[in-house]
């Protein structure tokens, strides 16, 4: 695990210096997927997942304003993203079931539009857990992550944001009120954890943030960059790891697979948001923005250099990980019931 854990840091500040995408986490899972495959034996303790889970929720949660909800959202747009997620999600499982012949699990699972994180912890959670499921995301992520990043970089305007410095960061942070935070998540999260809910610290670290700072909004819940830095080098550790044994043949199979679902899942945002976008009366490309499979910080940013209302992608992608976070309570209601129908 120390050797696992060096080569995570060493690989996310390859990540961080060479200017990659997200590169804490893209130089990780490389630098161990690399070390894994000619050297040395990866691994990582259980509850890092953990740890990454109440991180991420905790960061997603604290993104959560009522006031830009109820001023930039509406029922319009709500129903115009579930449809325009379903349809993905639809469209990418026929892609799976039909062309890939995966099974209907793993056609579902690599369907799903975005949320590495929840994925990894649904897949961790299976007796077998899919390889070809973590590839085929990762492959997703890393297209769309390229492509925002060729968009921001040719656009021709250009935004100028104040940076802080990790030790600036923490220190503005609220220690109090994210050490309630930390410790409601994990109390929450073990009760749904022995209930068998997958997932369960990252929807609990959500929901405690977000309602804790709408409770209390003089003193938000921030987590420091430097945890999130820290959550997402782990994270890519975690997939390098997981994907360690794929093939060359199997690489190549599931690289097509990334490639066409991602395509297809680009295709039905456009069609989408531009049927969307003349109901409702908003900018097709601000649609796009918010409706892509993206992460949240490549799709905010390059909305912010586009000038495309990033107060408004950002609330969006958002919802879609709120709504992502919560699919493995879904996904669980649904296995329990067909278990209990194959019973009878």
């Amino acid at each position: 695990m120390l050797i696992t854990l060096f080569y995570t840091a060493f690989g996310a500040m390859l990540g961080t210096l060479l200017l990659l995408p997200m590169g804490e986490m893209f130089g990780a899972m490389l630098l161990v997927l690399l070390a894994s495959k000619y050297h040395h034996s990866m691994s990582l303790h259980h509850h890092v997942l953990t740890f990454i889970q109440i991180v991420l929720g905790i960061s997603v949660g604290s993104l959560v304003k009522t006031g830009e909800w109820q001023s930039h959202l509406s029922l319009g747009v709500l129903f115009g993203l579930i449809t325009c997620m379903t349809i993905q999600t639809l469209v990418g499982y026929c892609w799976l079931t039909r062309i890939e012949q995966w099974s209907k699990n793993d056609s579902l699972l690599g369907a799903v539009p975005g949320a590495m994180a929840a994925i990894l912890v649904i897949t961790n959670s299976q007796e077998s857990p899919s390889q070809k499921v973590i590839f085929t995301h990762t492959v997703r992520l890393v297209s769309l992550m390229v492509l925002a990043s060729i968009i921001a970089y040719t656009a021709e305007t250009q935004a100028v944001a104040a940076s802080s410095s990790y030790i600036e960061n923490f220190l503005q942070t609220n220690p109090l009120g994210l050490a309630v935070a930390v410790l409601a998540a994990i109390g929450l999260g073990i009760m749904l954890e022995r209930l068998g809910i997958p997932a369960p610290f990252m929807i609990t670290g959500l929901l405690v943030t977000a309602g804790g700072n709408t409770v209390v909004p003089a003193m938000p819940i921030v987590m420091p960059d430097i945890l999130v830095s820290i959550a997402m080098a782990l994270l890519g550790a975690l997939v390098g790891i997981r994907i360690k044994l794929i093939t060359l043949q199997e690489t190549l199979a599931y690289l097509k697979a990334g490639v066409f679902i991602t395509a297809l899942g680009l295709i039905v945002t456009l069609v989408i948001a531009g049927v969307f976008s003349t109901l409702l009366d908003l900018p097709y490309l601000v649609l796009v923005m918010s409706w892509v499979p993206g992460s949240i910080e490549a799709m905010t940013v390059t909305a912010l250099l586009l000038g495309l209302e990033p107060g408004f992608v950002m609330l969006n992608h958002i919802l879609r990980l709120m709504l992502l976070h919560s699919l493995p309570a879904f996904l669980l209601a649904l296995k329990t019931r067909r278990s209990a129908e194959n019973r009878k």
